[in-house]
């Protein structure tokens, strides 16, 4: 027995079942969902096929019937549950929608409001921050990866950003333990859930960013300029909404002066100091595809760059003519307004 100080101190044990031997795609997207949602507590996982012992786990997966009543995610649903776009419910799709809220909320918490100042200035308050991640996440998560996995468990089309899972599987040649390699590979496709679901995160919140500064300027002060917009890191997701953001100038009737409004480049600070640029993308299927490439002749270009472009601080320009970069702010202006100059000739 141990002698704690308060209840803060004392985690509480989640058992979660599956039957023993093989383990499939589904169901360890399915558990790897309920170890996220429970990861403050302590988890055991109960691989058998008796089902004595699974009836004493606060959740069973794929194993005997149940849709999510009481915790048990079934092998056979009682009834082929469907959302709202016809696709066929499987474990994972059922988890992520009992647990998906709780899950996005947590990591929000956790992970997003340690910079809530920043928050705060995108969004009104925290809490209404919250409120749109949580409902714009659950759904893209469930969009993009979950109903993968249910349709791969209902035999409709391989999940291919988790056929890995497969490969843990014991070799046909070798006697290997089937619950080492479970817990390796559940251990893994946790982290990438995770990892997924903060990137789904980070891509709702550009979103809101990137639309207030194409809308009303950068934190009110700069709207959009020469067609240039600032982000203040590379690795903010901006390429998706720029796109979204141009065919909707595109599409509208009522703008007018629509090439004013259009981004062509996205400039930001570079992390190995001084600033770059990247040209954008005309449509999402070809991100390769610009809008306004920088010229061929600068292309793998470095120390004749400030000679062939005239801009003394231009550091580089890629050899595919996508991306550069220069010392100052300035210089990266200079390179982007240049080449629409020359595109337009």
């Amino acid at each position: 027995m141990k002698t704690v100080k308060g209840l803060k101190s004392v985690k509480r044990r989640i058992l979660i079942g599956t039957h023993s031997n093989i383990f499939h795609i589904g169901e360890v997207v399915a558990i790897s969902i309920l170890c996220i949602a429970h990861e403050d507590d302590e988890i055991v996982i109960i691989r058998t096929k008796k089902y004595e012992e699974l009836e004493k786990c606060d959740y069973v997966v794929n194993m005997g019937e149940g849709n999510g009543e009481n915790g048990r995610y079934g092998h056979y649903h009682r009834v082929n549950e469907k959302r709202k776009d016809g696709s066929v419910f499987g474990n994972a799709g059922f988890v992520w929608r009992d647990f998906g809220d709780q899950i996005i909320k947590k990591i929000f918490d956790k992970e997003i409001l340690k910079n809530k100042k920043v928050i705060e200035k995108m969004f009104v308050t925290a809490e209404i921050a919250r409120g749109t991640v949580n409902e714009q996440v659950k759904l893209e998560v469930d969009a993009d990866l979950i109903q993968n996995v249910d349709m791969h468990q209902n035999g409709i089309k391989l999940a291919k950003d988790f056929n890995y899972i497969h490969s843990f599987l014991p070799k046909w040649y070798v006697e290997e333990s089937y619950e080492t390699l479970f817990d390796e590979v559940l251990e893994i496709t946790q982290k990438i859930v995770k990892r997924y679901i903060i990137k789904k995160i980070d891509e709702v919140l550009a979103q809101d960013e990137i639309n207030n500064r194409l809308t009303y300027g950068f934190y009110g002060n700069k709207r959009l300029k020469n067609n240039i917009l600032e982000i203040p890191k590379q690795h903010m997701p901006w390429i998706n909404v720029v796109i979204d953001y141009n065919n909707n100038i595109m599409q509208d009737k009522n703008i007018k002066e629509k090439e004013q409004k259009i981004v062509k480049f996205v400039m930001f600070p570079y992390h190995r100091g001084g600033w770059a640029a990247q040209c954008v993308p005309s449509n999402k299927k070809n991100i390769f595809e610009k809008i306004v490439p920088f010229p061929k002749e600068w292309a793998g270009e470095s120390t004749n760059l400030p000679k062939i472009t005239g801009v003394n601080d231009a550091i580089y320009c890629h050899k595919t003519a996508f991306f550069v970069r220069a010392t100052s702010r300035e210089g990266i202006i200079k390179l982007c307004m240049l080449a629409q100059k020359l595109y337009n000739k």
